[in-house]
């Protein structure tokens, strides 16, 4: 509106003729561990690490526990929770070495700890054994799978050796049997070189089944032996992990 000779009258504007200007936004509260909580200014683009900021920053552990750094690690409970942990992990290795998802919570149950941050560890523990469990399973069949399916492998190749064995001997007596036949002239030379050309042809195929049985057999050494290896490896990390863990 806009005044003209004493009287109010309506008056058409633009939009670029219309600026609006915020002055001043609420303000945020700024709570938790910080030096200043409560009240601080807001402006366009603040971020969570700017509020802190403002809040004067989070306190530190003497601000917020009256203890050093220091003295906290050694605090009683601090304490009390590590050995909780380690307690609960030395249960978890050993059902591990043993080959069992059963843990023994004997020395967790024995300490004076909190009943619920005991049960909280052992709660832990129990998981982490049964998925270490079923990992080793998965591992186990996987390596007890291969090894069958090497074996196998392993004996058809002897099967197949032992029967081209057969064929080899009868070809071998055939070309001795016209060999003499053609010392007598009762045969030709074309018969005699087929049959030896024969024989050859089989003494080869022999030859690459046995070499075909050779590296089966190799392949299954090398699946025992990998096998036999990680057992020994994780057997060995374990025990190293609880002598850490007993210092």
């Amino acid at each position: 509106r806009e005044r003209i000779n004493g009287e109010y009258l309506l008056v058409a504007v633009e939009t670029e003729d219309v600026i609006f200007e915020v002055t001043q936004y609420r303000p945020i509260y700024v709570d938790g561990s910080v030096q200043a909580p409560g009240q601080q200014d807001f402006a366009i683009g603040m971020t969570a690490r700017q509020a802190i900021a403002a809040a004067s920053g989070l306190e530190t552990f003497e601000q917020r526990y009256g203890l050093s750094a220091g003295e906290l690690r050694l605090h009683p409970d601090v304490l009390m929770s590590q050995l909780v942990g380690v307690l609960a992990e030395i249960a978890v290795q050993r059902a591990i070495l043993d080959g069992s998802t059963e843990i023994d919570v004997s020395a967790l149950n024995a300490l004076n700890a909190p009943r619920d941050q005991i049960d909280a560890a052992i709660s832990l523990a129990k998981e982490q054994a049964e998925l270490s469990g079923t990992i080793l399973k998965e591992e186990t069949s996987f390596f007890e799978r291969s090894v069958r399916e090497s074996e196998a492998r392993v004996i058809a190749a002897l099967r197949r050796e032992e029967s081209m064995m057969e064929i080899l001997l009868a070809e071998e007596a055939e070309v001795a049997r016209v060999e003499d036949l053609f010392e007598r002239r009762l045969t030709t030379s074309d018969q005699l070189v087929s049959v030896r050309r024969n024989y050859l042809v089989i003494t080869q195929r022999m030859g690459d089944i046995q070499a075909e049985r050779l590296l089966a057999e190799s392949e299954l050494r090398e699946l025992v032996l990998r096998q036999n290896q990680s057992a020994r490896e994780r057997s060995l990390q374990i025990q190293d992990r609880l002598g850490d863990l007993s210092r």
